[in-house]
């Protein structure tokens, strides 16, 4: 399977990879994950060799990342089901904010949250759920609903952009 632009971003950053640690991770050169990050729209195929296009799959795969369809990352671990209406991973948080193309920054400005709530969320692993006592995680999944996102069970985003 060929990833799309969505998938190899999201994916990067779900695994907390800079550039330069996937591409001496897998021996994808470094200019040519740019160039596919940066001119791959999210449901594109990234348009490499495919060879190139089977070694980032597998490394993907690999670290426990599964990709249904185009429009879709799950993480492949266990966790302890919870509602989806009103949970939300790490995993989740990353893989929604890069689908829809989102710092921190603006991320935070688009919901009226502090940057550093984000950073925080984000700095904790992939199948913890968020947590706050204020009403955070709801304003960050309505917004997340509100722009297109699916979450279909607490370890999957699905894009529809």
């Amino acid at each position: 399977m060929i990833l799309t632009g969505f998938q190899l971003r999201a994916s990067r950053k779900a695994l907390n990879l800079y550039l330069e640690q996937l591409s001496q991770n897998t021996g994808v050169s470094k200019v040519t994950l740019m160039r596919l990050e940066k001119n791959t729209a999210n449901l594109a195929l990234i348009n490499c060799t495919t060879k190139n296009a089977q070694i980032l799959y597998n490394y993907f795969t690999q670290n426990n990342l599964l990709f249904i369809d185009q429009h879709t990352i799950t993480l492949n671990t266990i966790i302890e089901p919870k509602p989806i209406e009103n949970n939300l991973t790490r995993f989740q948080l990353i893989v929604a904010r890069c689908a829809l193309g989102l710092t921190q920054a603006s991320l935070s400005k688009c919901i009226s949250i502090k940057k550093s709530v984000i950073t925080e969320y984000e700095s904790k692993i992939n199948n913890t759920y968020l947590t706050s006592r204020y009403s955070y995680v709801d304003s960050i999944l309505q917004y997340f609903h509100d722009q297109g996102l699916i979450f279909s069970n607490n370890l999957s985003v699905k894009t529809t952009n």
